[in-house]
C-alpha cells in the first residue's frame, strides 16, 4: 500500500484510528481486527470487533461513522456498516485505486 496516493493513505490511516478509538471508547469489545487489501481496482478496509455493535437508542452514536464515510466518499470511495462475524461491528471500507495527478 505504500504506492498508494498520499491522500488514500492518509485516509485510510484516519478511518482505522476512528474505527479503533471507537472500539477502546464504545464498542466494549475484546477484540478487533483490521484489514486492507486490493481487491476490484479498489483499496479494501475492513474493521471488525466483538462489542455491542451499533446502538439505535444512543442519539450522538455514529458521528465518527459519517466522518469516516466523508474521507471515503472524498476520494470516490463508500463506507459500509454491518454486524460482525463475532458479533460485533464490522466496517467496510472501499477506495478506487486512481493514479495521483
Amino acid at each position: 500500500m505504500t504506492d498508494a496516493p498520499k491522500a488514500v493513505q492518509l485516509a485510510i490511516y484516519r478511518i482505522v484510528q476512528e474505527s479503533l478509538t471507537n472500539v477502546v471508547r464504545h464498542a466494549h469489545a475484546t477484540t478487533a481486527k483490521v484489514g486492507i487489501r486490493v481487491e476490484n481496482n479498489s483499496y479494501v478496509v475492513t474493521i471488525a470487533d466483538n462489542g455491542r455493535g451499533l446502538e439505535a437508542e444512543n442519539p450522538d452514536a455514529g458521528r465518527g461513522l459519517l466522518g469516516m464515510q466523508e474521507r471515503a466518499e472524498l476520494l470516490g470511495g463508500t463506507l459500509e456498516t454491518g454486524h460482525a462475524p463475532e458479533g460485533g461491528l464490522l466496517i467496510t471500507v472501499r477506495i478506487p485505486l486512481k493514479e495521483e495527478t
